[in-house]
This record gives C-alpha cells, sequence and structure tokens, in this order.
C-alpha cells in the first residue's frame, strides 16, 4: 500500500511540474515552434527556388524576340570579314567595280540562364558570278555583355554553295543538345548531267563554334544517262539523306541519318555525339 502510495505520489508530482509552466515560458515555447516552422517552409522555397535556378541554367530558350536586339549591318560588322581579307577571289576581273554582297542568312536568339546569345550564318556572294565561282560562309556566336553585343566564337570560310557566286545553302538550324545549336549548310556542284552535294553541321559546344559532323547529302546522275558508253561502266544513281536529332538522357541528342535511293528508304542510322572528339560518329 505505502508502494502504491509512493507511485501515486510521484506521478501527481510530475504532472504538477508539467502543469506548472509558466505564461512566460508557454509562450515562449510556442514562439519557437512558429519560428521551426517558418524556417522549414523558408528552407522548402529556397530549396524550390534552387532547382528552378539550375534547370533554367542548363535550359536553352528559343526568343521569338530578341530581348537586345541588333541590326543585320551591326552583326556583319561584328564578323569582322572585310572585301580586302576577302583575297583576290572575290575580285571580278572584268567589273572590279562589282563587290562581294554580305548578308545575315539565318539568325537565332536565345537565353541560357540569365545570358543571352545571337546564333548566326553569315553569306557573302562573290562578285565573279559564273558556274564554278562560289562565295563563302562563316558563322559565329555572340553574346550580349556588359551593356552590348560582342563575339564570342566565330568560324569563317565554310565554302559556298552550288557555284555561280552564292553562298552555301541552310537546309536548316536545329537543337542537338540541352544548351546547344546547329546549323546544317549544304553545298556542291552540278555538271555534265551530275549533281553531287554534301552538308556540314556547324554547332555550338562550350560558348565555341565547331564543326560537328560533315557527309554527302546527294548524288544524282539521271540526267547524264547517254553522255557515256556501256565501256565505262555507267550506273545509274540517285542517292539522298535526311537528318533529324532525337533527344535522349544524354547531354548531346542522338543524330539520325536517313538513306534513300529514288526516294526509297535503304538505310537508317542513328549515330552519337563522341564529347572527347566533339563530333557525330
Amino acid at each position: 500500500m505505502k508502494r502504491l502510495i509512493y507511485f501515486l505520489s510521484f506521478f501527481i508530482f510530475i504532472g504538477l511540474v508539467s502543469c506548472g509552466e509558466s505564461d512566460s515560458e508557454r509562450a515562449l515555447r510556442l514562439q519557437k515552434e512558429k519560428l521551426a516552422l517558418v524556417q522549414a517552409e523558408l528552407d522548402r522555397v529556397n530549396e524550390e527556388k534552387r532547382i528552378a535556378d539550375s534547370i533554367a541554367a542548363s535550359t536553352l530558350t528559343i526568343l521569338k524576340q530578341p530581348i537586345h536586339p541588333i541590326s543585320d549591318k551591326e552583326m556583319i560588322k561584328l564578323y569582322g570579314i572585310t572585301t580586302k581579307s576577302l583575297g583576290s577571289d572575290f575580285i571580278n576581273s572584268q567589273n572590279p567595280s562589282l563587290k562581294p554582297k554580305f548578308s545575315i542568312l539565318v539568325r537565332k536568339f536565345y537565353t541560357i540562364g540569365k545570358d543571352e546569345f545571337v546564333f548566326s550564318v553569315l553569306g557573302i556572294t562573290n562578285p565573279n558570278d559564273l558556274h564554278l565561282y562560289t562565295g563563302t560562309t562563316s558563322v559565329a556566336l555572340m553574346k550580349y555583355f556588359d551593356g552590348s553585343w560582342q563575339l564570342q566564337s566565330i568560324k569563317k570560310d565554310l565554302g559556298g554553295g552550288f557555284g555561280y557566286g552564292q553562298p552555301a545553302e541552310i537546309e536548316g538550324v536545329y537543337q542537338f543538345g540541352r544548351t546547344n545549336l546547329a546549323v546544317s549548310l549544304v553545298g556542291g556542284y552540278a555538271q555534265s548531267g551530275i549533281e553531287e552535294s554534301s552538308r556540314e553541321l556547324i554547332g555550338v559546344l562550350d560558348q565555341s563554334v565547331v564543326s560537328i559532323y560533315l557527309v554527302d547529302k546527294s548524288y544524282n546522275n539521271v540526267a547524264s544517262v547517254g553522255m557515256f558508253d556501256d565501256s565505262e561502266n555507267f550506273k545509274v544513281e540517285n542517292r539522298s539523306s535526311e537528318i533529324s536529332f532525337k533527344k535522349s538522357e544524354n547531354s548531346y541528342y542522338k543524330l539520325e541519318l536517313i538513306a534513300k535511293s529514288f526516294g526509297r528508304v535503304v538505310k537508317t542510322s542513328v549515330l552519337n555525339f563522341d564529347e572527347s572528339k566533339k563530333k557525330y560518329l
């Protein structure tokens, strides 16, 4: 009985102690609990912001309109290519007063995080506009920095199109990675019923402009049938290829190459990007 009384007395004492929390102590405890909840919510918001900022910093967003506009004339000036620097191949011997023509063939404004870029292609038309003469093409990346557009990287003298003084043709501009754009330039020749062309992909890697792929685009000799005799083992051919990029779990997309003959698919290849060689293989 005495033990029971002792136990009851002990629990009553504990209860009295816990119930003996003063108003100021209770208010302090509630304030600490509220502060802990506020801190937990603040930590959650900060973590969400950190994740959102990280995604934005590694996401390429194409702009319909540039945040900081730049005219084609200003852009051409940033390329730093002059008529004199083109050399004698761009001087018309028949009429020296004819000068090369500079034009921006394509431009893409985009952002990565808070940085704004423009990826563009400059085409230069040769004043010698005969069949065998070609123009030239350059690709550049420019970045808006410290209140002005600045040249970040450039790849010059990428050749011309299909003669008659023209620069390369633009097949398309593609996104080939999470933060990477590329342009496909096409050039070739047509002579004696034979047409042949190739494409070169010029892309942006770590804010540098580099060549990432070079391959034949088409070959067609159908129009030359009858120009050669059978002793030359002449073979009628009509080959072409198409490209597209497929998203992958990696930073760089897969390149799909579809080869055709007379309009029919004969082979489909999927290439991976080799980061060490900076090319599709």
